[in-house]
C-alpha cells in the first residue's frame, strides 16, 4: 500500500504482491509439513502405546 500511495505504477503493485503471496504460500506449506510429521509421528506413539497395552492387557488374562 505504501508505494501505491507513493505512486508506484499498478502493475509493480501487483507483482510485490503476488511475490509476497507465492512467499507465505511457501513458508506456509513447509509449516504444514513440519506439523503433518510432527502429527504422524504423534500417531505413531499413539498406536505403540495401544498395542503395549493390548498386549499387556492380554497377557495378563491369559496368566
Amino acid at each position: 500500500m505504501d508505494k501505491w500511495q507513493g505512486g508506484a505504477h499498478a502493475m509493480d503493485v501487483k507483482v510485490d504482491v503476488i511475490g509476497a503471496m507465492v512467499d507465505a504460500q511457501r513458508r506456509n506449506s513447509r509449516a504444514l509439513g513440519r506439523r503433518s510429521r510432527v502429527y504422524r509421528v504423534a500417531v505413531l506413539l499413539l498406536l505403540v502405546q495401544i498395542l503395549t497395552l493390548v498386549a499387556a492387557v492380554a497377557e495378563s488374562s491369559a496368566a
